[in-house]
């Protein structure tokens, strides 16, 4: 039987910020037989981050529970102050400046206590400041205000959760709309909701809910656009006509909510009309997302443009034994060819696997840029801030990532990345793990780099590509319109490790990888036993006081032996609860001291895709992540942007160096060789392989990095009249 209740907010007891499902207590008004020792009930629901004080009237049934004893379930949960001292209570509760006690009492008396409804009344801040003396105008539309935006917030939350929305959404919603929100939800739902926290799933209910035609122009674009987001977050910078056609399909099909069928000829005029697609006729028709399309039309326009200002460089022989002086190294074989780069400005590559030398290379090739030019401006970045820090570590030079250089802007949902700077004051530019640029990221580097400048990219082309949309290293290598110096032979001091040893054999296709007491392999029968065999492993080389000296890394998501499986059970191993603070976001809980990761571009917040980071501090506002070289703070509404990293995605390790890596391996059609050699070359000292039954072979038999649709090789070869 549902009963009503009025009271007050005390405290939450559990609180998952996604779903905004909480356990809390509620100090009733009147006696119901159920309160514990403090004169409280528990109630469980779905409802807004109240603060202590807030009067409610709630909805619910009772219920036992072995924790909580009796328990109230929501149905419905309102702000409703029902008498005279629970008004005063929360207008003097220090939420309103400039509302004494004397002025509430008086505003409760001459208005009614009932101050929910009054403010949402017209004019009600100014008939508060009227009627009561001791409130002026600007209190009164301050206090008004206040309440309106709490009351607002919970309309749409309820309206959102109909329909599978999460209190996030709100968040983003409202930032973005403010009290408009609602409303165009309700007219535009998938304009409004894509991107703003719903997905297509989400708004396409509403549009049900709304009679939206199921082939409203609005819907099939929303769609279309939904598949492109996926296409590209798979890495492609365009899809086939026809692929692009499939993919749409899969989503009305499997997220949609009506049932009509939509013909291929809507789906394709509705893309031709889209303002945020590009569609390229040619002998396959391209459908891109028009940023991706510009960032590659443009990378191909930057290429031709640094090449053909390429001017002859004061290069000469002698230089080698400068720098094999300044940097007390001797270069021999390909890296000495390496020098030959230096003979022309433009754009230039060093590829090659680990122990080649690349970093003495480029030690070596600033040494001898130094002496040639000893007044020009040089530059050193990388992707991430961990690529950044090694390649200062091993040059003895400043280095910042790519986004830090460029002063990015944003980067939102229609790809489109802008930089703060017009050209950089750089005549040498060194990037470096160039593996891992995305088109965007290149068009706007390259679009930056004035001309007459020499760009030198250093990268392992045989590495994963990019997290993001594009394969620039390799495309700019088999481009065959940019200078190449590739690194094959390891070095003396370097071919004692098993890591490049077996790098080797595994990019040669071979199986029998050599194991000694830097690499094992333990096989583990099947994903279960994995993850027990990883949980021993840690237990015996992790540091707490060095939390990244050993990473665990795997290939997958899901299963039992993936990244979501795998962190459970570390973080409850490594850093159990005992009591600590603690924030839940969906399925996923944080703790101070956790190991984290950053899973998105935040340029305001200047923190990017793949940085790893330790929760230094939990609040019902924010979570604080210290990273290697700042602190940041994300607040409720960009809690889709982390995750726990004990164990993180192969993809997103790259840029990273760890001293132990422990790869689970499990036998998933998603191996692949380059995939395993990525995992094992981010370990500095000792591989732990737990593999399942087979999952080693069918990695290494697996060659090719899978097709990735980019266009960037013809455009370049197009562009390039002369290649260097």
């Amino acid at each position: 039987m549902e009963i009503q209740i009025n009271g007050q907010f005390e405290k939450a007891f559990f609180r998952d910020e996604r779903t905004a499902d909480t356990i809390f207590a509620l100090k009733p008004r009147q006696p119901t037989g159920y309160e514990n020792r403090y004169g409280n009930i528990t109630c469980i629901g779905k409802i807004l981050p109240y603060e202590a004080g807030m009067p409610l009237a709630v909805k619910g049934n009772w219920q036992q529970s072995d924790t909580y004893g009796q328990q109230l379930m929501l149905t419905s949960c309102r702000e409703s102050s029902s008498d005279e001292s629970a008004s005063i209570v929360y207008l003097t509760s220090g939420k309103f400046s400039g509302i004494s006690y004397a002025a509430a009492k008086e505003l409760v008396m001459k208005l009614g206590c009932d101050i929910f409804s009054l403010v949402q009344n017209k004019d009600a801040g100014r008939k508060i400041s009227v009627s009561v003396r001791k409130i002026s105008a600007q209190s009164a539309e301050k206090l008004c205000k206040k309440i309106c935006e709490i009351i607002y917030e919970r309309e749409l939350f309820e309206y959102l959760l109909r329909y599978g929305g999460t209190w996030i959404a709100v968040g983003r919603l409202l930032k973005t709309y403010g009290y408009e929100a609602l409303e165009k939800l309700k007219t535009h739902p998938y304009d409004t909701g894509l991107g703003h926290g719903l997905d297509f799933k989400t708004c396409d209910r509403i549009g049900k809910e709304t009679r939206v035609h199921p082939a409203s122009t609005e819907r099939l674009q929303a769609a279309i656009k939904t598949a492109m987001w996926r296409s590209s977050g798979r890495g492609h910078v365009y899809m086939p006509q026809r692929e692009a056609c499939r993919n749409f399909q899969d989503v009305i099909i499997k997220d949609g909510s009506f049932t009509e069928e939509i013909p291929n000829t809507l789906v394709t005029n509705a893309m031709t009309r889209h303002p945020d697609l590009v569609i390229e006729r040619d002998f396959e028709d391209r459908i891109y997302l028009a940023a991706l399309y510009e960032a590659e039309t443009e990378t191909a326009h930057h290429v031709r443009r640094l090449m053909d200002h390429a001017r002859p460089l004061n290069y000469d022989d002698s230089l080698v034994f400068h720098a094999e002086h300044e940097c007390g190294l001797t270069f021999a074989g390909q890296q000495r060819r390496c020098f030959d780069l230096l003979k022309r400005s433009g754009i230039a590559i060093i590829t090659g696997g680990p122990g080649t030398g690349k970093t003495s290379c480029v030690s070596g090739l600033l040494a001898a840029y130094e002496k040639m030019y000893p007044k020009k401006a040089i530059q050193l970045c990388a992707p991430t801030g961990r690529a950044a820090q090694r390649l200062s570590e091993s040059t003895g030079r400043d280095a910042v990532t790519i986004h830090r250089l460029l002063e990015c802007r944003s980067l939102s949902h229609n790809h489109k990345l802008t930089s703060g700077t017009s050209l950089l004051d750089a005549d040498l530019l060194v990037v470096d793990e160039c593996s891992m640029l995305s088109i965007a990221l290149a068009s706007t580097l390259f679009s930056t780099v004035r001309s007459g400048a020499l760009v030198l990219l250093i990268g392992d082309v045989n590495q994963l590509p990019s997290v993001e949309a594009g394969d620039v290293l390799h495309d700019l290598i088999y481009s065959g319109c940019v200078p190449v110096c590739r690194l094959r032979e390891v070095h003396r001091q370097a071919a004692g490790s098993a890591i490049i040893r077996n790098a080797e054999l595994i990019n040669d296709g071979l199986f029998e990888l050599d194991e000694n007491d830097r690499f094992e392999i333990l096989d583990s029968g099947n994903q279960l036993g994995i993850a027990d065999n990883i949980c021993d492993t840690v237990q015996k080389l992790y540091n707490p006081k060095q939390p990244f000296e050993t990473q665990v890394l795997v290939p997958v998501y899901a299963k039992e032996a993936g990244v979501a499986a795998l962190n459970k059970l570390l973080q409850a191993t490594l850093n159990p609860k005992n009591g600590q603070p603690e924030l839940r976001y969906g399925k996923k809980s944080f703790r101070i001291k956790d190991k984290v990761i950053l899973l998105s571009n935040n340029y305001s917040l200047a923190y990017f895709n793949g940085d790893l980071g330790i929760v230094a501090e939990i609040t019902n506002k924010y979570i604080a992540v210290e990273l290697a070289d700042r602190r940041v703070y994300l607040t409720m509404d960009l809690m889709e942007d982390i995750d726990l990293a004990y164990c993180i995605s192969i993809h997103k390790s790259q840029g990273s160096e760890f001293t132990n890596v422990i790869l689970a391996l499990p036998n998933v059609r998603s191996l692949s060789r380059n995939l395993l050699y990525t995992g094992i070359t981010r370990a500095k000292e000792r591989v732990v392989l737990v593999a399942e039954y087979g999952a080693v072979f069918r990695a290494i038999q697996a060659n090719g990095f899978g097709r990735r649709y980019s266009h960037l090789i013809q455009r370049i070869t197009q562009a390039v009249s002369q290649c260097a």
